[in-house]
């Protein structure tokens, strides 16, 4: 992919939490989420989100976790590009996730940007960008056309008083820089941000940009299936799906 590519459709999963004890299980629905999204979607890529595996665990047996979790979701025909997520860093280091993804953290490109947002100020399952990348993408901002941003935490702000994970706990949802790296969305203009981390479906619209996040894929606490996504679709126009686990997907259309 070029500066100025962009794949036309992408699929995005998100929050798949392996642990020991459920590998097995999230594997398993994995594969079958990837062989429908292949046959169904077509996508020219797929974008992990973040929080492959779940903390705690020890590093030897993490990095077992996102192997197995990377080999899943590559076993079909599709590239797939990976965006950390905070339990991600929780236990392994930057340079053995680049070595397991195959690509570095965070990247700008003309027309889709990947941010890492598990910067060192954040705390808990808060996030964070940071300086370095917000000074890239301010220094390249005049050469940036309307990119799509993928990000495991949510940039813009949205109430989560309902949000079962963050109701009481706000400041872990979003990054400690937020304001900041908002102010830069602004210069860039982003076509929109797609984000995972708060465990829901939603769109929002904070400060003139659209704010998409993907459900997660892991429904071990709840009564729910495994298998959320969301469908990024540039082929006519601009449409993005949300697609819940249990079938219910919402359709959003973007003006051109």
């Amino acid at each position: 992919m070029t500066g100025t590519d962009r794949p036309s459709r992408i699929a995005v999963v998100t929050d798949i939490h392996a642990k020991p004890d459920s590998i097995g299980e999230l594997a398993e629905a994995l594969s079958v989420l990837r062989t429908e999204i292949e046959r169904e979607v077509q996508p020219d890529l797929i974008v992990a989100l973040g929080d492959l595996v779940h903390g705690g665990q020890s590093e030897e047996t993490t990095l077992e976790l996102l192997e197995a979790v990377i080999d899943t979701l590559e076993g079909g025909e599709t590239p797939v590009r990976y965006v950390p997520g905070n339990h991600d860093v929780a236990v392994l280091d930057r340079s053995t996730l680049e070595d397991a993804f195959g690509h570095e953290l965070w990247s700008i490109e003309e027309r889709i940007v990947f941010l890492d947002s598990t910067g060192a100020g954040c705390t808990g399952f808060g996030g964070e960008i940071g300086s370095e990348q917000r000074d890239a993408l301010e220094s390249q901002a005049d050469a940036l056309s309307n990119p799509i941003v993928f990000v495991h935490h949510p940039l813009g702000f949205r109430r989560l008083d309902e949000n079962r994970w963050f109701h009481d706990r706000p400041e872990q949802a979003f990054c400690t820089d937020r304001v900041a790296i908002n102010e830069i969305l602004k210069a860039i203009e982003p076509a929109f941000v797609v984000n995972g981390h708060l465990h829901w479906s939603d769109h929002t619209r904070d400060g003139g940009t659209d704010h998409f996040t993907v459900d997660s894929f892991n429904k071990e606490l709840s009564e729910k299936p495994h298998g959320a996504f969301g469908v990024v679709d540039l082929e006519d126009g601009s449409r993005v799906r949300l697609v819940e686990s249990t079938g219910f997907e919402r359709i959003y259309r973007l003006p051109q």
